[in-house]
């Protein structure tokens, strides 16, 4: 259980620096998240009700016990909080059980993204022209610099000829 120690000390000083229902959720899906992955789907069920009623916990989640009817329906219909759904209702029970510590966590609703991206978009009309490009772009620079390269290429091709050859005795005709 060393593990699930682990998982609730993290969720504990995450959950922390948030001051909203849906951080909480989200803090608790990554809670079950880990869970899976540690756990397995089998036991995910029982090791997420052991980890929703360590002290620590409990009393981390004492301000969100102020707000259980939210958390049931932003976990019900948000697709952002799916992965809570299968433990709703132990963690609608956990809650119920918790004393509430109200600190004045918001409530309000994000808005779906196509809203918001809908509100702000802006058409702009941009005109293209059709550009043609040469197939082969030749700049001053580069050819010298590939003449150069054949040219030393070249010569030092010369020069070893000339060495291979002006060593081979030759026979002379008497």
């Amino acid at each position: 259980m060393r593990d699930l120690e682990d998982i609730a000390r993290v969720f504990v000083n995450e959950v922390s620096l948030g001051k909203s229902i849906d951080w909480y959720l989200i803090k608790l899906s990554s809670v079950v998240t880990s869970i899976k992955d540690v756990y397995g789907v089998e036991e995910s069920y029982k090791v997420f009700e052991d980890f929703l009623n360590i002290d620590v916990v409990v009393k981390a989640l004492e301000p969100l016990a102020c707000y259980v009817d939210i958390v049931e329906e932003r976990v019900g219909k948000d697709p952002r909080f799916s992965s809570l759904r299968p433990y709703i209702s132990t963690l609608v029970r956990v809650l119920r059980s918790v004393e509430c510590r109200d600190v004045g966590l918001t409530t309000t609703v994000r808005e779906p993204t196509f809203k918001v991206e809908g509100s702000v978009s802006r058409s702009y009309e941009v005109k293209v022209r059709r550009v043609r490009k040469p197939l082969i772009r030749l700049r001053l620079k580069t050819l010298a610099n590939v003449l150069i390269v054949v040219l030393a290429t070249s010569l030092i091709t010369y020069i070893i000829y000339l060495l291979i050859h002006s060593r081979q005795v030759r026979p002379s005709i008497t």
